[in-house]
């Protein structure tokens, strides 16, 4: 986990201001904290309605969603699942690649007092079986026909079936149970009183209560479940945002599983720093996307950036002795700017 004992200090220590000049006028801070998630998320809500918090890839293009719009779909996913009657401390399994659906499903159901229990894309029948029982999940979540095949070996072979959410459209016919589209209940009107419920669910949750169950990807036995409270993730992404000294003017290229606890620190980060979360359209496409995007910050893990160090550096010894150089002097200067800017920041 990171931690950190840096500290962003907002006041000046030059003493008091002069007589004879007007103090500096500080804008407020875009910067939120909160003992809870849900109560951080509110705060953010509030303070940057307007704010963007997702872009993501439709038709080739980026899209942009708002933390109003987003919260519009938070409040109809929380509505679905009170249809459901679950409640404090009940599981929920999300067993999908990363996505935008992903985080409001897991927003909302934080917010509700609800466990979300993330299951790898990849995990076998086996795995996926194991870990629905083990943490007794009431309601999944799947995102593709692949997903579907393997809920429906997971049911045959526990003998026991949970409701299931699509998604994607086109889930009418490719299993052979009961599923409901995600697009019904993003669909679905939200009622006047919606929101406040909601805040009365959110005001609940404790800083001791337990946020997730995040289970090892079972590459090396059998998937072992990591309770994390409200407390570990808020820690551990308040740490980052400030560590980082992240604002709303920051954004990043999303592209590791929520299922993974570093990309699911991601996922939060917007909440406390308002930073911005880019969806990379697909593994394969994470550098055109940075091209595109041109995002401030990258989260990832060390082989990623052992993939693209490598390319680049084939790239560049392939090339002119001209260019070469260029380049080396531009990462030279490169490093001496982050240096420098490092340092001022101390």
């Amino acid at each position: 986990m990171l931690e950190t004992n840096k500290a962003v200090d907002m006041e000046t220590n030059s003493g008091s201001p002069s007589k004879n000049k007007t103090p500096p006028v500080t804008k407020p801070s875009l910067t939120v904290d909160g003992k809870t998630f849900p109560e951080a998320y509110l705060r953010r809500l509030d303070l940057t309605p307007t704010d963007s918090i997702i872009r993501y890839k439709r038709k080739g293009e980026y899209v942009t969603i708002k933390w109003n719009e987003f919260h519009e779909n938070v409040l109809k996913i929380f509505t679905y699942l009170n249809s459901l009657g679950l409640g404090m401390d009940q599981k929920i399994c999300i067993f999908s690649q990363s996505c935008p659906e992903w985080m409001m499903i897991d927003y909302a159901s934080q917010c509700t007092g609800l466990v979300v229990v993330p299951i790898y894309h990849s995990n076998s029948v086996e795995d996926v079986a194991y870990i629905v029982e083990n943490c007794e999940a009431k309601l999944i979540f799947v995102d593709d026909e692949g997903c579907c095949k393997k809920m429906a070996e997971v049911f045959a072979s526990t003998k026991r079936t949970i409701p299931v959410v699509t998604l994607f459209d086109k889930a009418e016919g490719t299993a052979p149970f009961s599923t409901k589209n995600f697009s019904e209940i993003v669909s679905a009107p939200v009622s006047k009183t919606a929101d406040s419920a909601f805040r009365k669910y959110a005001a609940q949750v404790s800083p001791t209560a337990t946020a997730s169950i995040v289970y090892t990807s079972g590459t090396t036995g059998r998937p072992k479940g990591v309770v994390l409270t409200q407390t570990n993730f808020t820690t551990e992404a308040r740490a980052l945002a400030a560590e980082m000294l992240l604002t709303n003017k920051d954004s990043t290229i999303t592209f590791l599983p929520f299922a993974h606890i570093m990309g699911r620190i991601e996922s939060l980060i917007p909440i406390f720093s308002g930073i911005v979360l880019n969806f990379a359209e697909n593994i394969n496409t994470v550098a055109q996307d940075i091209g595109t995007v041109g995002p401030t910050l990258l989260v990832s893990v060390p082989r990623i950036y052992e993939k693209i160090y490598s390319k680049i550096q084939s790239e560049v010894q392939s090339s002119p002795e001209l260019k070469r150089n260029i380049f080396n002097w531009a990462v030279t200067v490169g490093r001496e700017y982050v240096r420098l800017q490092s340092e001022s920041a101390v």
